[in-house]
């Protein structure tokens, strides 16, 4: 049997999705926060779906029984269900997913600095969509994993590791503090070389944010305030949070050469980071003079396709050789 499951923020919760079930004639049950409906009525069920909370996860789950639903779900969080029941996008997960390294120099020395982890996941079906549901956040932990496994296989030397965090992370601080600092002492990777950037493209929650900044920075990790100047961003985040760093959005750095008021917007940024000591990332440089741009107004590091491109096997002597060439 199939069966939708709706995890619900508490039990109470789920006994009021329970009422609208039932009101609308269909038939669920209540398993601790989950609202369990079996996918007898497949359309009925999926459009009360689409009428849940926006908060709630869910999940698709094929050949479970009754037993099953009762003595296991209640007891497990929506990741841990769909590892044990889904193995199969799983395997999928981990056979497909690509990581490759995009340099980070130093503006001033053409030295690499570190690198920024990427994910290509593969492309899922409809099914496996419906199946993850609303816990993407488990897919984002599977691609940190395997970054710090390649990052420690593969990048020779004492670089930053930049890896990226959505907000939506920020839910519950401590919990994903101790997912990430779980993931680099399985790869005995250290603490002190990852930086975690908390991107600005949607709506940060300004007080969990700090809570989980401070949260990070006590373990040694460090924090990039990213996609800085676009969306949400603004200075109210950067006073709040402290980052360790600021990476400047690419739609800023895109020509800024030639614009005068996204220049001047640059050097107000580096003006402030420095006298707040945070450095600053210049993203998406793609031309010489905008790398000279950055170089003039005292920009620390810089990324982007001028730089290097993202690679499984970056090549630190060949990326530092194109740099020195700009510098001359």
């Amino acid at each position: 049997m199939a069966y939708l499951l709706i995890l619900a923020k508490e039990k109470a919760h789920a006994q009021k999705l329970y009422s609208l079930a039932s009101e609308k004639g269909l038939k669920a049950e209540v398993f601790g926060s989950y609202l369990v409906l079996p996918l007898e009525k497949k359309e009925e069920v999926l459009e009360f779906l689409l009428k849940a909370p926006k908060e709630c996860g869910y999940a698709v789950l094929e050949n479970l029984d009754e037993d099953t639903l009762k003595r296991v779900i209640p007891t497990k969080r929506l990741e841990e269900v769909l590892v044990e029941f889904s193995p199969e996008i799983l395997r999928k997960l981990e056979k497909e997913t690509k990581i490759v390294f995009q340099p980070i120099v130093k503006v001033k020395e053409g030295k690499v600095f570190g690198y920024e982890a990427l994910a290509r996941t593969p492309t899922l079906s409809v099914s496996d969509y419906l199946a993850f549901g609303k816990s993407f956040s488990f897919v984002e932990r599977v691609c940190k994993f395997y970054a710090v496994k390649f990052a420690k296989e593969r990048l020779k030397g004492d670089f930053y590791l930049f890896l990226n965090l959505s907000p939506s992370s920020l839910a519950k601080p401590y919990r994903e503090v101790e997912r990430v600092l779980s993931i680099l002492e399985i790869h005995d990777f250290p603490a002190s070389r990852v930086v975690l950037e908390i991107t600005e493209s949607e709506k940060l929650d300004a007080e969990k944010g700090e809570e989980f900044v401070k949260a990070l920075k006590s373990c040694g990790i460090k924090v990039a305030l990213d996609d800085f100047g676009k969306g949400h961003s603004n200075l109210f985040y950067l006073v709040k949070l402290k980052p360790d760093f600021v990476k400047l959005d690419l739609e800023l750095i895109r020509d800024v050469h030639e614009d005068k008021s996204k220049q001047n917007v640059v050097k107000k940024v580096v003006e402030l980071c420095k006298e707040e000591g945070i450095w600053v990332v210049a993203e998406g440089v793609e031309k010489k003079e905008e790398f000279y741009f950055l170089l003039e107004v005292g920009v620390d590091y810089a990324q982007g396709f001028l730089i290097g491109n993202p690679e499984e096997l970056p090549d630190v002597a060949k990326t530092e050789e194109e740099i020195k060439k700009l510098l001359k």
